[in-house]
């Protein structure tokens, strides 16, 4: 933001996130703020906004002697306002909602998105208290209050598990527990945190309908997620840019690896038998060397277009397992099974990978004079070197010492995995 905006005379601001003030409880007050919430985007700037500050629906507005429309109907308001603005001149605006889970419409608050169409340019999410906790712990009631007038009392298990069945269905609200911020936040002795702007990491993989993706690859579009095997379609916007902020490198034994946020959320393994599979979602940065950790089951998905063929995914991956890669020509090397005075090599898998390796390299461009695999005298290896493979290696991201899955790899089309 800082490279992008100083010194160029535009006037942009030099920082990707503000939380802005509090919504004063009044129709001049919350329009000042729409001013200043359209102002900010316009600029460059994503924004987020407690809303528990607004009165619920059908309070009653004494000066006109009419009832009030709740918050949601002005989040309405600044969502149709985010959608008209274009930030900064190139890309929309991004925008974090949050309300108190003792607000009168918080219920309405966690439904909100369950319409597809609502609200699609807020993140949104419900600011948890450790009163809230206790109470959900101990399975007690809870009021739901504003300016000191009780609306509702509700048991807290259930607005718990209605905030995680909204999750659960489409991934919104998230919860900000925020009276532990305030206590870990070093200037709690001069301000007070009531919201904050959500970031996942840039060169995260996501598969989507069209293969697997990067994060940085979409931003600003629509795309339609994988989730377990499952189509999840994206806002209008995709992905968006919001600012920095550090992460957790994850491994596997297995190999696969991950970075992510410590307050990401990853699916492990908490009970497993013969007949049922229990897990549970765990913060990163609680995990803890041998923890099983569940990966998406994709196996139902398996045909997206992308480039590369299978041809040429079947010599890349023989390449990357045990070939050698050199500046002009990569080579492929196998060992079959000599051949018996009285019989042949039936069963002999080696020279099976060799016909359809051997199929696959004379399907790239060669020169006139290839000639296939070539026995090495006195070594029971035969070896198959071209600079076609070699040329499709490089264009893949491969170089000499440095044989591994690449992005242009991981983006390929199904047949070529």
């Amino acid at each position: 933001r800082i490279l992008a905006g100083a010194g160029t005379g535009r006037d942009v601001t030099l920082f990707n996130c503000f939380v802005m003030g509090r919504i004063p409880d009044s129709l001049e007050g919350i329009f000042e703020n729409l001013k200043e919430a359209a102002l900010t985007m316009q600029q460059g700037g994503g924004i987020g906004y407690d809303f528990s500050t607004l009165r619920p629906r059908g309070a009653p507005v004494k000066g006109v002697g009419a009832d009030a429309s709740g918050p949601l109907s002005f989040m309405d308001v600044w969502d149709a306002m985010c959608r008209t603005i274009m930030s900064a001149g190139y890309r929309r605006g991004a925008m974090m909602a949050t309300m108190r889970c003792d607000h009168p419409d918080i219920e309405a608050f966690i439904d909100a998105k369950r319409d597809p169409g609502r609200l699609r340019m807020f993140n949104l999410s419900v600011l948890v208290t450790d009163a809230f906790m206790d109470a959900v712990k101990a399975g007690g009631a809870w009021d739901l209050v504003f300016d000191g007038t009780v609306f509702k009392t509700m048991d807290a298990r259930d607005l718990w598990d209605k905030i995680m069945r909204a999750t659960y269905a489409y991934a919104e609200p998230g919860v900000i527990f925020i009276d532990r911020i305030n206590q870990l936040n070093n200037l709690h002795y001069c301000e007070e945190i009531f919201a904050t702007n959500p970031c996942v990491t840039a060169d995260a993989w996501v598969m989507t309908d069209a293969g697997a993706r990067q994060v940085r690859d979409l931003v600003g579009r629509p795309f339609v997620a994988l989730v377990d095997g499952n189509r999840h379609a994206s806002g209008a916007r995709g992905f968006f840019s919001t600012g920095v902020k550090p992460v957790l490198a994850l491994e596997t034994r297995e190999g696969h690896a991950l970075r992510l946020t410590a307050d990401h959320p990853v699916r492990v393994v908490t009970a497993r038998t013969r007949w049922r599979l229990e897990s549970a979602w765990r913060p990163a940065g609680e995990l803890a060397p041998g923890d099983e950790i569940l990966l998406h089951d994709h196996r139902n998905c398996t045909d997206w277009d992308g480039p590369h063929t299978l041809h040429e995914g079947y010599l890349i991956g023989l390449l990357i397992g045990d070939g050698t890669l050199k500046a002009d020509k990569a080579i492929l090397s196998a060992w079959p099974r000599a051949q018996s005075a009285n019989g042949g090599v039936d069963g002999d898998g080696v020279r099976d990978v060799m016909t359809l390796a051997e199929e696959a390299a004379r399907s790239l461009p060669h020169r006139a004079d290839f000639s296939g695999w070539l026995a090495v005298a006195g070594r029971g290896e035969c070896r198959l070197a071209t600079s076609a493979l070699a040329s499709l290696a490089n264009a893949l991201g491969l170089a000499p010492g440095a044989k591994r899955i690449t992005p242009h790899i991981e983006a390929a089309s199904s047949a070529f995995y």
